[in-house]
């Protein structure tokens, strides 16, 4: 049995994808493009409450995004490594972020749940 492209990535290449990248700004996000960001949202600040990230990586863009809209988070990404990193780093009790392993094209949540959907650098 051959598995799909997505099964793949999901059972390795998303893994290796990570530990070749964790460290780069495009899963970190940098100041500048954070910035950006923040500014281009900053006059919807009041309607965003819950905000999901899709190829979160180890949660640091979805970490500050949620801190400064005091939003809850939610991220999702392939590698299970990435996951377990950000759940390491940020799923603390009261810190309002949730990660779990899983691919954008089968997300586990509900219709209208976010007020954010929040995606970059996932279709490389």
């Amino acid at each position: 049995m051959h598995e799909s492209q997505s099964q793949i990535f999901e059972n390795s290449e998303g893994n290796a994808w990570y530990a070749r990248n964790s460290k780069s700004n495009q899963i970190t996000g940098n100041e500048q493009e954070l910035d950006f960001i923040y500014s281009t949202l900053d006059p919807f600040r009041d309607q965003l409450s819950s905000i999901l990230e899709i190829g979160c990586g180890g949660g640091a863009k979805l970490e500050a995004l949620s801190k400064y809209f005091q939003a809850s988070g939610f991220g999702i990404d392939p590698s299970a490594v990435a996951v377990k990193d950000a759940m390491e780093r940020f799923s603390a009790a009261g810190s309002g972020l949730n990660f779990q392993t899983g691919l954008a094209t089968d997300l586990p949540y509900d219709d209208g749940q976010f007020d954010l959907v929040f995606l970059a650098f996932a279709f490389t």
